[in-house]
């Protein structure tokens, strides 16, 4: 699909139900486009304020929440071409401000569309770019893998047991390569930043692993083993033990997993895996302010968002709405602590949850 260059709505006011703005209590519902799928956390528009960014698959758009310095947000739409199914916020072109990349599910296409620091979006010259995945995208993972300088964008390539890779360079990307990656990598791979290089983080549901590849440089290393995970479907690097070294979580066949970095290898957390119900989205990020990641898991016949210690003990859920598809972990109401924010796939709006820990429910 060919991406349109220009802008699809005016700015929208937003509606909100329990709560009028980000720093009160009680979820904020804001509107957005068709199946919300993909959300992203960061400053748009300079002002020091967190805004939001939601990709929505069947709108085919980039919905942008900028929020207001009262804490309620507006709303304006760009084009993202075909089905947008994950957003990564990073900085492609250097010029200091964020900009937005979209994997565009069935197809190999990777819309970027850079950002005018104020808010706005308009596609990157060469936009979209084909990385050569097949059959299609699923997710991206966004960092400088081959030690260059340059951001690069990588995404599943099952049918090739590969990683598609979008190498990056002064104004655009190189067309895409693949990376071997074992055995049908697929669905949503994570960068991981270790020192000096970033490795790609891999499920693989069909081998029944999560691997690592440290990194690109000088053309790339072996496969590192991570842990087992039956039908792995999507991993997350986080941070859960503050020693500095990169965890990962991972969910897979009715269970999530977690292991703890160390000088030799990856460890499984004590009751790891732990049981859940087709889990289909992680999100994780510090919800209390002590320099660890909670988890929280989102369930595809659910409308709870469940919420994991960085030791993986269940802490309580969050009534969101059905299939809580997309979640995203930031402070949005700037007390130092991350709230939540949930994708509803059967509504077009994401949910805002400020200090989620005080709204967890014992079930």
């Amino acid at each position: 699909m060919v991406l349109a260059h220009f802008l699809l709505a005016m700015p929208l006011a937003l509606a909100a139900c329990a709560a009028n703005s980000a720093g009160q209590a009680g979820p904020l519902s804001l509107d957005v486009g068709d199946r919300p799928r993909g959300i992203a956390l960061a400053d748009l528009d300079g002002d020091g304020r967190m805004d939001i960014a939601v990709a929505n698959a069947d709108s085919d758009s980039l919905s942008i929440l900028l929020q207001s310095a009262d804490g309620t947000f507006v709303r304006s739409d760009f084009a993202a071409g075909n089905e947008p199914s994950d957003i990564e916020l990073a900085d492609f072109n250097g010029d200091g401000t964020l900009d937005a990349a979209f994997a565009n599910h069935e197809t190999s296409l990777v819309t970027v569309l850079l950002g005018d620091g104020s808010g706005g979006f308009a596609p990157m010259p060469g936009s979209p770019f084909d990385s050569g995945a097949r059959p299609h995208l699923h997710g991206l993972a966004v960092g400088d893998f081959n030690s260059d300088g340059h951001l690069d964008i990588a995404a599943d390539s099952s049918d090739l047991d590969s990683i598609a890779v979008l190498l990056g360079k002064a104004g655009g990307f190189e067309a895409g390569q693949q990376v071997a990656a074992g055995q049908f990598p697929y669905y949503r791979v994570d960068a991981r930043p270790d020192g000096a290089q970033t490795g790609i983080l891999i499920p693989s549901p069909r081998a029944h692993t999560v691997s690592l590849i440290p990194g690109l440089a000088d053309g790339g290393a072996a496969l590192v083993a991570v842990g087992q995970a039956r039908g792995a479907m999507m991993v997350v690097d986080a941070n859960l033990d503050s020693k500095g070294g990169r965890d990962v979580v991972a969910a897979h066949e009715n269970a999530v997993s977690l292991w703890v970095a160390g000088d030799e290898g990856f460890t499984a957390l004590p009751g790891s895996p732990l049981a859940f119900e087709i889990p289909t989205e992680i999100a994780v990020g510090d919800m209390d302010g002590d320099g660890r990641d909670e988890i929280a898991i989102g369930l595809w016949d659910s409308d709870r968002v469940h919420i994991l210690s960085p030791e993986g003990a269940l802490l309580g859920t969050i009534a969101a709405c059905f299939r809580p598809v997309g979640l995203a972990i930031g402070d949005v109401d700037g007390d130092g602590r991350g709230d939540l924010v949930a994708g509803c796939w059967e509504e077009p709006r994401v949910m805002l949850f400020t200090d989620p820990l005080q709204q967890l429910v014992q079930e």
